[in-house]
């Protein structure tokens, strides 16, 4: 089984705009393209806020528990 942990508070220090789309948009893409590759993704937040909580959503496998 092929497994990836993200660690983060998904408060983006700086917010990139290009072609590929906006940070939020970027992480996402990267999200589906890790689960497209059979990877199962784990989040777990750090001190995140409640604004922050959906990508961390978005990116796992399976809905997170929040504790």
């Amino acid at each position: 089984m092929k497994v990836a942990i993200i660690m983060s508070d998904s408060e983006f220090n700086t917010s990139y705009e290009s072609a590929n789309g906006g940070s939020k948009a970027q992480a996402r893409e990267l999200c589906d393209n890790m689960k497209a590759a059979g990877l199962r993704i784990y989040t777990v937040g750090f001190q995140a806020p409640a604004t922050a909580l959906p990508i961390l959503q978005y990116c796992a496998t399976s809905p997170p528990a929040i504790l």
